[in-house]
């Protein structure tokens, strides 16, 4: 009796079968291979890094102080392999994330701020303030804070501080000018009543 073939699937499953197969094994050995081509970039970039390490610190430190967060987290991104291995870099990092965030923070209250009138100074000085003590060195905003509390009489306008400063320079140079006279004369007085005595000396002896 002829044994019975077994049902043989369909040439499409077998196709897809074989396909499945080869992307499987494309993937496991591709993996190692992708491993191996990060550890080789990581590498070059700590290479690169350490070679142009001045240069690298102070176009990130400028990128800081400039608050260009973008160019100052591209930077840290490309060399992200070095925050492990120097602690200037690593502190930098963090201050790019920082500023990162801070940055976020102020385009908030900014958003705000655009939406104040400008007769509200009260409101804007308050909001000013606050994105002061988040980005302490933001110049523009200490001057719009200072122009904003000029205007709601908080301070006293340049031109009157430049006035009080010159009456108070204008007394210290008087005060100067009489104490030095007052020694002058101190002086010749003393002169004076030494000429004097020695006169009288003189003529005693004469006598």
């Amino acid at each position: 009796m002829e044994a019975q073939r077994q049902p043989q699937p369909p040439e499409d499953e077998q196709r897809s079968a074989f396909a499945s197969s080869s992307a499987s094994s494309v993937v496991s050995s591709s993996a190692p291979q992708q491993d191996a081509l990060l550890e080789l970039e990581r590498e070059m970039s700590l290479s690169e890094f350490e070679e142009d390490r001045d240069v690298i610190l102070m176009m990130l430190k400028e990128a800081l102080r400039t608050r260009s967060y973008d160019e100052a987290q591209e930077i840290v991104h490309k060399y992200r392999a070095a925050i492990k291995k120097d602690d200037e870099f690593a502190t930098l990092a963090r201050m790019t994330a920082q500023g990162i965030e801070g940055a976020k923070k102020v385009a908030g209250i900014q958003t705000v701020l655009d939406a104040t009138p400008e007769d509200d100074y009260e409101t804007r000085i308050a909001l000013y303030e606050r994105i002061l003590k988040i980005q302490p060195g933001n110049e523009e905003i200490q001057t719009k804070l200072n122009e904003c509390k000029r205007l709601h009489g908080d301070i006293v306008p340049e031109q009157s501080q430049k006035s009080a400063q010159t009456q108070m320079s204008s007394r210290a140079q008087a005060v100067t000018t009489i104490a030095t006279s007052l020694i002058n004369l101190v002086k010749i007085v003393f002169i004076f009543f030494a000429i004097l005595v020695v006169l009288i000396i003189l003529f005693a002896m004469l006598v």
